[in-house]
């Protein structure tokens, strides 16, 4: 692969340990992500074999040149590769990134100090650091313009090619902690024969290893497989890696009814991701979709219902109540066929004996043996057997329990700050919102889910009130159990000053402690703003900013409430029009929007941030949007068989504004409105008709159609000029046709006497060519065949009358025949179900409504109004769904159960008063409505 007499300079030696080099355990483990790296780059075989012939070893630079085609390295700012120069480790951490497919990651990298939000590298520091590829130096720094030597770099390489350390002989000069990985390099040709490896790398050498690495033989097609992974989870595996920041999932069920992905997360290796979502799935099939990969692909999986697999006592002691020697307690755990914690879905359906007291399973898990109606004292070491049984699944415990002391609170961690938004705590801040999470433990290793007895065992103080407190709050206790596995949580009080708390808790039972450093940040202020102009500043409409905001910290401020908190920014202002910084509760980022300039010109806006910096920006306006000219034409046949006559009207068209961008037009006869202004070249071939807005194909030959607008000016109606589009419209005579066809219909319901689900028969006529042709009523006629199976002569619609006697065994094939007037061709014949089975829901699907928004496929976005009750969002979710039946017809849709879920920051939608309701805009919630026939969909509704 390489000749060992290549030569590399020597240069100083850096320190190993940077890299755990000694870490082989850990190197299986949380570097496993770039054992299958080179396989990811599957782009790289074309650019490669283009670089020079396959027999021919490529030059250096040839190599670089393929790489920076990849966007893995980059050139110096003259152009040149700088193969000579050393590689500093910031480069060596983008070429980690990039070579692995790692998601840049700004945020990982602020446990440096000497690696600013701002650095070029941060993101791929960060990405490098968050996949333990890389490690800081010491006392929170990185050193990015430090130098990587040869033995790291064969190290980074075995992972890569997925080669183990081995034993050998390793000529040149290497550390102990690498001589197994430079033996395995050179072993497999990813590194000559040196004289040292301990020596400073050059850019050459890396890009000659990473040629080797990224250059796979064969580009391997992407594809998915899933598997259910819990009640709520779905786990999909990918053969390679994908840009985690482009590929989205869809996940459909087996109606093709949206189920909606509350959250994706993808392993470090973006080769596999997991799926979250807002509540249980339902029983069924699922498709999952990947999408924005090189090509979508999909995978099936069967959701099961849930059903207990394991029950188990996590105690063998029965521990006495507090107060009560007739009663003691225990704790029980239920997992799933997916291990996951279920007891307090099936506490109430578990049946449990016991040989002592009476048993109640509380939904924590708890379970309480009471011999308070016997009026019978528990013993010490009295022991007993106690049995659980899932009546559904049949799984069976039992064990002895033996009477021991009451459980108190005897060890205690102090976990972390807690904030449902992620906020970070600063002046300011709401301390009501944040919590610290807590660890309690009783005697007996079992963790203390009571707050009741936590603050009886406790002791809680801060000893800087003045900063942050607890006492202000009387020490207000909560257990969550949906977070993190169930804490305790601490709610903090006071009023934030900047400066450090420190909260400790003492347990008066075991006298052990636990202590948490609480610092509280001075106000946010938004130190910089980058402000863009937009493309195009239309007057008359909301003009959008693309703008950035970063805070004195160096912490991009991501939210529109942060960036106008109380000094934060000192000011704003507009030459005209109203400047504000607002939220999109949609794609949860903020926006700068300058509404209220109504005529042109130019405008100036000055923001002065939290800091004192002052930013300014400079708009050139233009007129307000107008319809300007019409584009194309949609949903329209151009090419016609005589006496054919096709609509056009304003729903054929398609309008742009003077600036190129869509534009609907207030069509109609008012001062100011619009309509289309349609003319013919030779109305003898194609006539249009402006009263029906309607073209007739009158005679075989072509017409141009020309399409343009007009406005009406104070009751006169004038052409917009440079509006018009012309097309050519071809008319043939039915000798021209070749043949005709007739598209498939699938089923039909029979005995509906209203026509909804009556089915229109239509026939193209196709030319030698293979194009097809509009072609009128007149040439073609449907006859049902099938006795029940009638057509209306006039607009050739199937209806089916089929008698009882006739569908007695269920669905009837109905055969109905289309004759072609005028022709020698067959006529033909075609085959519909028949079918008595009433209309009922099969596919549910998101739609917008005047109220709500259909975001995506799996996301509504509606206004706080229409959302504060369980009823308005009943009635909101029924008008914002789509039902379309067996029979593919549109039908009205009517819920038998509406579900809402996972309402954010622990609001709540009230049944019936929306004054108890307590979402706020922002809010997001989760909705599955079902059908009566068990038809499902599943999506999130964000709050506006």
């Amino acid at each position: 692969m390489r000749h060992s007499s290549k030569q590399y300079p020597k240069q100083n030696s850096q320190d190993p340990k940077q890299f755990r080099g000694g870490e082989k355990k850990v190197m299986k483990k949380s570097l496993s992500l770039v054992v299958a790296a080179a396989m990811t780059l599957t782009t790289a075989s074309v650019a490669f074999a283009d670089a020079a012939p396959t027999t021919t070893e490529l030059t250096a630079q040839q190599k670089f040149d393929a790489l920076k085609a990849l966007g893995i390295f980059n050139g110096y700012p003259d152009g040149s590769a700088g193969l000579d120069k050393q590689m500093t480790r910031a480069e060596f951490a983008k070429v980690l990134t990039k070579l692995a497919k790692l998601t840049e990651n700004t945020a990982a990298a602020k446990v440096y100090t000497d690696v600013p939000a701002t650095h070029w590298a941060a993101p791929f520091i960060g990405a490098s650091t968050e996949a333990k590829l890389m490690n800081g130096l010491g006392a929170n720094k990185f050193g990015p313009s430090g130098q990587v030597t040869i033995e790291q770099i064969a190290k980074v390489a075995d992972l890569v090619a997925g080669l183990e350390p081995i034993e050998g002989e390793v000529s040149g000069k290497v550390s102990a902690w690498a001589k197994g990985y430079v033996a395995a390099a050179v072993k497999a040709g990813l590194l000559p024969e040196l004289p040292s490896y301990q020596t400073n790398a050059t850019r050459e050498l890396l890009v000659d290893v990473t040629y080797d690495l990224a250059k796979p033989e064969q580009a391997q097609e992407l594809a998915i497989t899933a598997k259910v992974a819990g009640v709520k989870k779905i786990e999909v595996q990918l053969n390679k890696a994908v840009d985690a920041s482009k590929v989205t999932f869809e996940v459909k069920n087996a109606t093709g009814g949206a189920v909606n992905v509350s959250k994706t997360t993808f392993a470090a290796d973006n080769k596999s991701a997991t799926l979250e979502f807002p509540s249980n799935l339902l029983t069924g099939d699922l498709t999952i979709t990947a999408k924005g990969a090189e090509k979508e692909v999909s995978a099936k999986v069967t959701v099961e219902a849930e059903k207990v697999t394991k029950i188990e006592f996590l105690s063998d002691k029965a521990v006495f109540n507090r107060t009560d020697a007739r009663i003691v307690t225990t704790t029980v755990k239920v997992s799933n066929q997916y291990g996951e914690d279920i007891t307090a879905a099936k506490a109430g359906s578990l049946t449990v004996t016991s040989a002592a007291g009476v048993p109640t399973l509380a939904s924590n898990g708890v379970l309480t043996l009471d011999n308070t109606k016997a009026n019978i004292a528990f013993v010490k070491d009295q022991k007993f057997t106690v049995s659980a049984v899932d009546a559904g699944t049949g799984t069976f415990t039992s064990t002895t329990l033996t009477v021991s002391d009451r459980a108190q609170v005897a060890e205690l961690t102090i976990d972390k700050l807690y904030n449902a938004d992620g906020n970070t705590l600063a002046v300011g801040s709401d301390a009501s919102t944040f919590y610290l999470e807590v660890t309690a433990k009783d005697q007996y290793g079992n963790k203390i889910t009571d707050p009741t007895i936590f603050k009886q065992d406790t002791l809680i103080q801060s000893f800087n009130p003045t900063v942050v407190d607890v006492s202000k709050t009387a020490n207000v206790v909560t257990y969550d159990a949906n977070l993190d596995g169930g804490v305790l949580k601490i709610q903090l009080g006071g009023t934030p000053a900047a400066g450090t708390a420190k909260v400790n808790i003492i347990s008066v039972t075991s006298g052990k402690s636990a202590s948490f450093d609480v610092n509280v940040k001075d106000a946010v202020k938004v130190d910089t703003l980058s402000l863009s102009a937009p493309a195009v500043a239309v007057a008359g409409s909301d003009i959008e900013i693309p703008f950035s905001a970063v805070d004195q910290f160096g912490v991009a401020v991501t939210t529109a409430s942060a960036i106008n908190n109380s000094g934060a920014i000192l000011s704003k202002a507009s030459s005209a029009g109203t400047l504000a910084f607002v939220q999109d509760y949609v794609k949860k980022t903020p926006k700068l929007v300058l509404s209220g300039v109504t005529a042109k010109g130019p405008v100036t806006i000055t923001i002065i941030s939290g800091t004192g910096k002052v930013f300014n920006l400079n708009l050139s306006v233009v007129d307000s949007a107008v319809a300007t000219v019409v584009t194309g034409t949609k949903d329209l046949a151009t090419q016609l068989a005589k006496s054919a006559v096709v609509a056009l009207d304003t729903d054929n068209v398609v309008v742009k504004d003077q600036y190129g961008r869509d534009f609907t037009p207030t069509w109609g006869t008012a001062n100011g409105n619009y309509r289309l202004s349609v003319t013919s070249s030779d109305s003898s071939k194609v006539a249009y008709d402006a009263a029906k807005q309607t073209l007739t194909a009158a005679a075989k030959g072509s017409s141009v159609i020309t399409v343009a607008l007009q406005k009406n000016v104070e009751g006169t109606w004038t052409d917009v000029q440079g509006s018009a589009y012309t097309y050519t419209s071809k008319v043939v005579e039915q000798a021209d046709l070749a043949s005709y066809e007739s598209p498939d219909v699938t089923s039909i319901l029979n005995g509906d006497g209203t026509g909804a689900h009556d089915v229109q028969v239509t026939v193209n006529g196709v030319l030698a060519d293979g194009s097809k042709v509009a072609v009128p009523n007149s040439y073609f006629t449907v006859d049902g065949i099938t006795s029940g199976l009638n057509v209306d002569v006039d607009t050739n619609k199937l209806h089916a009358n089929l008698t009882a006697d006739q569908l007695k065994d269920g669905d009837v094939t109905g055969v109905y025949v289309v004759t072609i007037i005028g022709s020698n061709q067959q006529p033909i014949t075609k085959n519909i179900k028949v079918s008595k089975a009433a209309s009922a829901a099969d596919k549910l699907e998101l739609q917008s409504t005047d109220d709500a928004t259909k975001e995506s496929d799996s996301v509504l976005s509606a206004a706080k109004a229409k959302v504060d009750t369980a009823a308005e969002v009943q009635t909101l979710v029924a008008a914002a769904t789509k039902t379309t039946d067996q029979y593919g017809v549109v039908i009205p849709t009517a819920f038998s159960k509406v579900y809402i879920t996972s309402v954010a920051n622990n609001h709540v939608i009230d049944a019936a008063d929306a004054t108890k309701s307590t979402v706020v805009a922002g809010d997001t919630f989760s909705v599955t409505a079902l059908t009566s026939n068990g038809k499902n969909i599943s999506f999130q509704v964000v709050v506006k």
